[in-house]
């Protein structure tokens, strides 16, 4: 029987799934920044329950959640009359990753019509830094524009 992958709204049983993909997200994407699994998995079920303007999709794998993908949509700061869905997260399980038909496409996608959904006037996207990803691509191909790139650094440790 062939494998298969499905992508659906997240619900409460995903969150603890969510939370240890969220670990993998983080040590590959975001190493130099602590990662808290307990706190994360309560903003995305508060996501998940409370939040109108934000959208959380799973990707499963023969039921098994395989990755996962948030978005917000949120007035622009400099011009409140216009909208932005804004992906926050986006993120496959590496042994997925690559894999035709495997669905990770389709969790940026899912946030995309969430974005038309909830009327937003624009749709943006984060690509990993390393400049050895596809994603941009992907993107360009979607009809998207490189805007902006974010630099990061420690400010001190908080205790």
């Amino acid at each position: 029987m062939p494998r298969k992958y499905e992508v659906c709204r997240a619900t409460h049983e995903d969150v603890r799934s969510i939370a240890e993909l969220g670990g993998l997200f983080s040590a590959e994407f975001m190493p130099d920044m602590p990662y808290d699994p307990t706190s994360f998995g309560c903003l995305v079920q508060n996501w998940i329950q409370n939040a109108p303007n934000v959208r959380v999709w799973v990707l499963r794998h023969d039921a098994e959640v395989i990755g996962f993908s948030i978005g917000m949509v949120t007035p622009l700061w400099f011009n409140p009359a216009v909208t932005q869905f804004s992906e926050l997260a986006w993120f496959v399980h590496p042994d997925y990753r690559g894999r035709t038909g495997s669905g990770a496409v389709r969790l940026l996608l899912a946030l995309r019509e969430d974005a038309e959904a909830l009327g937003a006037d624009y749709f943006g996207a984060t690509a990993e830094a390393d400049g050895e990803s596809l994603v941009p691509k992907l993107y360009g191909k979607l009809g998207m524009k490189h805007q902006e790139s974010m630099y990061v650094m420690p400010l001190g440790q908080r205790g």
